[in-house]
């Protein structure tokens, strides 16, 4: 399908949507829940709550989708959603960002690590899968809206009610750590 079509159908899904059209809602999830479900499950952790986070998005987007106001865009704007309400849930949550005393220093002088030298792409892929599953939460909130939503550090500290360089030390921080965790799955599956 051609991109133009594709804007086409979602277009017109969502101008359904706004008319309460079932059929056209169950479209629009199974086109999305997925992604949105990874993102959800990327930010919070737990799979449970990511899946209810999930659906709460989805009856919130049905319940105001007169406000998308480019319906081409509606996978943007319920993403954007889904990442509320996870930041949310982790607020009720009370997960907090580990304090910055008692994190490790900064090291400038670590060798750079080169993963396409030792290891398939797929191989990668998994240990920073896995690994990303293994950060603290501060990293891996900080991490996953940085690295795979692309959200800039002034819109995390604000999302996170955090100071802009408290967000950078952990996003540093939190990479290096995600180094270190891939370098010790390596490990252990030479082992």
């Amino acid at each position: 399908m051609e991109i133009e079509d594709k804007v086409f159908v979602l277009t017109k899904l969502v101008e359904q949507c706004s008319r309460n059209n079932a059929k056209a809602q169950m479209q629009l999830y199974r086109m999305f829940s997925q992604s949105m479900y990874n993102t959800s499950l990327r930010i919070t952790g737990n799979k449970n709550l990511a899946e209810d986070v999930m659906q709460e998005a989805f009856l919130s987007a049905f319940e105001k989708i007169k406000n998308c106001k480019t319906p081409e865009h509606f996978g943007s704007w319920l993403k954007r959603i889904v990442i509320n309400r996870s930041i949310d849930e982790i607020r009720k949550k009370r997960i907090s960002l580990i304090p910055l005393e008692e994190t490790l220093p900064l090291a400038d002088d670590s060798p750079e690590y080169n993963p396409e030298e030792e290891m398939e792409q797929e191989k990668l892929l998994e240990y920073i899968k896995k690994a990303i599953t293994l950060l603290p939460d501060g990293y891996r909130i900080v991490l996953t809206l940085k690295l795979l939503e692309d959200y800039d550090y002034s819109t995390i500290a604000k999302d996170l009610d955090l100071a802009e360089s408290t967000v950078r030390s952990q996003f540093v921080r939190g990479r290096q750590k995600l180094l270190e965790i891939i370098e010790n799955l390596k490990k252990e599956q030479n082992e």
